[in-house]
């Protein structure tokens, strides 16, 4: 997949994520068609994963700066941690460089990944197993892996996972009947 040549001018990174292509298709449509996790706003640039392709796209001149091929066609959870890309690929978290988007590393984990949260030198990964989800914890300064023992009740319908005063908030959809549930996790 490759983006088309659309020039953006003048948009700001909360509008242009509506106003960026991939083969002709609205990647974020007003109807949300696309997943809004699979493009990521970095300045300049946007990173697209669309299907098992990953884009770096200049914004500014509407134009592809690099692209990397991903294993999985799932959503793929997409962060910026100093000058890597971190990409949910299936059940491996898929380290890239920024500029270019070389592979730097590939960390495979328990189940398939549904959210990704960084705070400081940390990252939160929420993956699905089973009926369940599984939280793991890299330390993003050694790319270490802790898998932690905390199993969430219908956490593989995680819809968002968001990081406010040092906890985790885990927003997990319906769980046994209920319409909504939030896990919070320290």
């Amino acid at each position: 997949a490759s983006l088309t040549n659309t020039r953006l001018e003048g948009i700001d990174a909360e509008t242009y994520a509506s106003k960026v292509y991939v083969d002709e298709m609205a990647l974020v449509s007003t109807d949300n068609s696309f997943p809004t996790d699979n493009i990521l706003a970095d300045g300049a640039y946007a990173y697209v994963a669309q299907g098992a392709s990953l884009i770096r796209y200049d914004v500014e001149w509407g134009k592809t700066i690099a692209t990397a091929t991903l294993s999985s066609t799932d959503r793929h959870a997409l962060a910026v941690y100093q000058d890597k890309l971190l990409v949910g690929d299936g059940s491996s978290l898929k380290v890239f460089y920024r500029t270019d988007l070389e592979a730097f590393k590939a960390i495979k984990l328990n189940g398939t990944i549904k959210q990704l949260v960084l705070d400081g030198d940390v990252a939160y990964i929420l993956c699905a197993k089973d009926d369940n989800a599984m939280m793991n914890k890299i330390n993003l300064a050694t790319w270490a892996l802790t898998e932690t023992n905390l199993e969430i009740d219908g956490g593989n319908n995680a819809s968002g996972m968001y990081l406010h005063n040092g906890k985790l908030y885990i927003a997990t959809g319906e769980v046994n009947g209920a319409a909504a549930s939030m896990v919070v996790f320290n």
